[in-house]
């Protein structure tokens, strides 16, 4: 299991024009070199960190500037292996990466670090070393892979404005987070039941990411209308939904105009099958567009009409990686001018697996 923290310098970080100062404040303090801590303010791109503790690991781990497209990593190994499986020492390091580079690692600062520390110990190296010891710590990004969240530095206050807690609970990891972060711009979560639709953190996120709790449950299906929130992606849940049903619901019950619900597959023939399956239950009353490339094949985008005022536009698109993105959309019903959906972007601001 891993924890993972990602920190964004300043010019990531637009909410809070004083985080830059104080990172670089804590970069000073935290005995790095000149060249590395220059290194991280000239590139201006994302931080994280990473160590393993008692066979699990504890990761605070990778994120890209999508814009400049660097990467930077502050790594810690606590050494948990044998010394048959590890020949080299526990060392903490802090890199970055340039993709555009064959050789694209470059090591900045690298320090030993004593093995057989406690979780307790790890933690506070960790905030002293790389956060100068804050216990007020701006992040643009709070991700935490962590069934248990007992190990967390409950002393710590992190001001975010995104929060993955990939497929554990969010309100497990509130005690670490600052109220003020409130509403999130992006939340990825599991889900705790259908009273997890009821929660005002849950219901205030400006993006969500989470799988269904209930398959096809029409229960659940009342209770994601009634979410304010209007960019929804699901994870492999797409097998598991009856979108003509969803879209029936919706016709009866009509969502708000920019309500976009992306469904995230390997499988580039489920996404295939299902577009096909929806073209002919709606065949009566579809209207057909020209088609998008998914895998190299031209797969059907069409427009199903919702009510007077608005139509729901079904397409789907590659993404990054192995990926692709089955979409619904409410667009409104005058809208005409479709030929840039191809070239969309579906993912939101976390990659997939992150």
């Amino acid at each position: 299991m891993t924890n993972k923290i990602e920190i964004f310098t300043e010019s990531l970080f637009t909410p809070r024009p004083t985080a830059g100062d104080e990172f670089r404040a804590a970069l000073i303090s935290s005995g790095l070199s000149p060249q590395a801590i220059e290194g991280i303010l000239d590139i201006s791109c994302t931080a994280y960190l990473s160590f393993l503790e008692c066979g699990k690991e504890i990761s605070f781990l990778n994120a890209i500037d999508a814009v400049t497209k660097w990467k930077l990593t502050l790594e810690k190994f606590i050494g948990t292996q044998t010394k048959k499986d590890q020949e080299a020492d526990d060392i903490m390091e802090l890199e970055f990466d340039d993709d555009r580079r064959k050789i694209p690692w470059t090591v900045l600062h690298s320090v030993p670090v004593p093995q057989n520390l406690d979780t307790q110990t790890v933690g506070d190296k960790i905030n002293q070393y790389y956060m100068g010891g804050r216990s007020n710590v701006y992040v643009k990004r709070l991700s935490v892979y962590k069934s248990d969240s007992d190990s967390l530095p409950v002393d710590a206050k992190f001001k975010i404005t995104e929060l993955n807690a990939e497929s554990n609970y969010f309100e497990d990891f509130l005690p670490i987070i600052d109220p003020i972060s409130f509403p999130l711009k992006y939340l990825k979560t599991g889900t705790a039941g259908l009273y997890t639709y009821d929660h005002p953190v849950f219901r205030s996120a400006e993006s969500l990411t989470f799988g269904l709790f209930e398959e096809n449950s029409e229960a659940e299906m009342i209770c994601l209308h009634k979410l304010p929130c209007k960019t929804i992606l699901f994870e492999y849940d797409l097998e598991w939904i009856n979108i003509a049903n969803m879209i029936r619901y919706w016709m009866r019950n009509p969502k708000e105009i920019g309500t976009k619900y992306t469904f995230v597959e390997y499988d580039h023939k489920l996404v295939y099958s299902e577009l096909m399956t929806i073209k002919r239950e709606f065949e009566e009353i579809r209207h057909d567009l020209e088609g998008t490339r998914v895998n190299g094949c031209n797969y059907p985008s069409f427009l199903i009409p919702l009510n007077p005022t608005s139509k729901l536009l079904v397409y789907a698109i590659d993404s990054d990686g192995p990926y692709h993105n089955f979409i619904i959309k409410v667009v409104p019903e005058s809208e005409t001018d479709f030929t840039g959906i191809e070239g969309e972007m579906a993912q939101l601001s976390l990659d997939i697996l992150d």
